[in-house]
């Protein structure tokens, strides 16, 4: 996918930089106006301390006035979709089967997703995992680390973070 990236790029004209580092590790002081992650690119990390230390990293990276832009499944959106904490689900597309298994651990707060894809004889596994954060925890965490100017929203189009909330949005800027 980097490939692909750097070859668009190339193709738009654009000077992109592209980044390849561990994002609990990786700081630039002073060095951005924006930081955007999008679509559950946040909150892999089993132990809380390291979204603590990704969420610090961001507040350091930004020049100051800079903003954030997170855009993670909240714990209650979650709780909405999935109320008995277990969920499967099967896609088939062109003879190709994927089967996927959620499982939310007994305090809402992980949710593991097992994925079996069937390639007429070839079977894959995958399982990976992601933190469920309700909308006053999320906020804490950004308050924790310096943030300011927190908004929480139920989509990228500014909704309300309610019962139709389809994402937990969050923004928030830096101090001047």
């Amino acid at each position: 996918m980097h490939g692909e990236a750097k070859s668009k790029a190339r193709e738009t004209g654009e000077s992109i930089r592209f980044i390849h580092a561990d994002m609990r590790e990786f700081v630039e002081p002073e060095s951005y106006n924006h930081i955007v992650m999008l679509y559950n690119s946040f909150g892999y990390f089993k132990e809380r301390k390291d979204d603590e230390r990704v969420i610090s990293n961001c507040f350091n990276s930004l020049l100051p006035g800079g903003k954030i832009l997170i855009s993670v499944t909240g714990q209650e959106i979650n709780k909405r979709h999935m109320p008995s904490g277990e969920d499967r689900h099967w896609w088939e597309n062109e003879g190709n089967y994927r089967l996927q298994e959620c499982k939310v651990d007994e305090d809402t707060s992980w949710i593991t997703i097992n994925w079996i894809l069937l390639n007429g004889n070839a079977i894959q596994t995958y399982e990976y995992g992601y933190r469920l954060y309700s909308k006053p925890e999320f906020e804490q965490l950004l308050k924790s680390s310096g943030f300011l100017d927190i908004q929480i929203y139920g989509s990228m189009k500014g909704t309300p973070y309610d019962e139709k909330a389809h994402f937990l949005v969050a923004t928030a800027c830096k101090s001047k």
